[in-house]
């Protein structure tokens, strides 16, 4: 069964912040742990994982549907979208409190953030339908400072500081290539059978996008435009993510409650883990190597050895979780 979160969302992640706990007498503590954030989507909630006990310290009460996470070390921010509602929530990772509202003019799916400039980047959702603008947030004021139309139905988006440019899921057009220096559209590649996550190798000019339609993982030349293999993987790829040394991809497939692992190399599916109900966001932590999937059809994330690829433990979080994000 496909989860309507599966074609709405995008979620981003970042490393480095203060991290804090509640001991439960009420005061939140500051911790040296790893921390993991979990945006539930139907729990109003953000659940906050010690990533050295794997346990749920606190929870943060957010908005109506949080679906997307960004975070910003420098200013101990965390930045979650509502699918629920036309508002941005900006939360102190210190406090663990929301502390700003940003209202915009409809709902942000995708999500990612830039943190040499200070900017976060959504797309916009029409009364849950995919939208068509590109909007851009100023971290440091929490405003929104720019509202483009870039697409006809976006869905993912992810980031490149190196070259200030974005990489735009189009069900309708494909992929756009963003010039983040006035957002607009530099090149439009097509692909077909609903793309929506996205990965990119920015030394190898390759973008990775998942097809939900067509059970697919396409690898796409960035320069050309042209698509250098397709790969089939499981029921419904949702989200797709490199790991450090860009060896291996590994897909979310929703349908099939598994994730595929694709030799980037020999460009094949060379494993399967099998994880949760509904896999639907996946992260590797740059640090311990692990992945992290959030389980959105039975409110869990599991945890994967990338290493072995097998599951070294289950987390039990809030309900139908989707947002992942790492900070230390």
């Amino acid at each position: 069964m496909k989860i309507l979160v599966g074609i709405l969302l995008a979620i981003l992640l970042c490393n480095g912040l203060s991290a804090c706990g509640d001991d439960g007498d009420g005061v939140v503590e500051t911790t040296s742990s790893t921390i993991l954030y979990v945006t539930n989507l139907d729990g109003a909630s953000i659940s906050v994982v010690d990533i050295g006990t794997y346990s749920v310290t606190n929870t943060i009460s957010v908005g109506t549907n949080p679906g997307h996470i960004g975070v910003f070390p420098s200013i101990n921010r965390a930045y979650v979208a509502d699918l629920g509602a036309d508002s941005v929530y900006v939360i102190d990772t210190q406090s663990l409190s929301v502390v700003s509202t940003i209202t915009v003019a409809r709902a942000i799916g995708g999500f990612d953030v830039n943190q040499t400039t200070g900017k976060a980047y959504g797309l916009d959702l029409s009364e849950g339908t995919p939208g068509t603008n590109l909007h851009v947030f100023n971290a440091a004021t929490s405003s929104e400072v720019a509202d483009t139309a870039i697409g006809t139905t976006v869905q993912d988006i992810r980031v490149d500081p190196l070259t200030n440019r974005a990489y735009v899921t189009d069900f309708s057009e494909g992929i756009k290539i963003i010039d983040l220096a006035d957002n607009s559209v530099i090149k439009t590649i097509a692909i077909s059978n609903e793309p929506h996550g996205l990965a990119v190798d920015s030394a190898s000019s390759l973008i990775y996008v998942t097809q939900m339609d067509g059970n697919m993982v396409s690898i796409v030349n960035a320069n050309s435009g042209s698509i250098v293999n397709s790969i089939t993987v499981g029921d419904t790829p949702q989200w797709v993510v490199l790991n450090s040394a860009k060896t291996k991809a590994y897909v979310t497939n929703e349908g099939s409650g598994s994730v595929s692992v694709i030799n980037t190399a020999s460009r094949e599916v060379v494993g399967s883990i099998t994880v949760g109900t509904g896999p639907f966001y996946i992260y590797i932590d740059p640090t311990s190597h692990n992945a992290y999937v959030s389980n959105a059809g039975e409110d869990t994330v599991s945890v994967i050895d990338t290493d072995t690829d097998s599951i070294i433990n289950t987390i039990s979080v809030g309900s139908t979780p989707v947002g992942l994000a790492i900070s230390r």
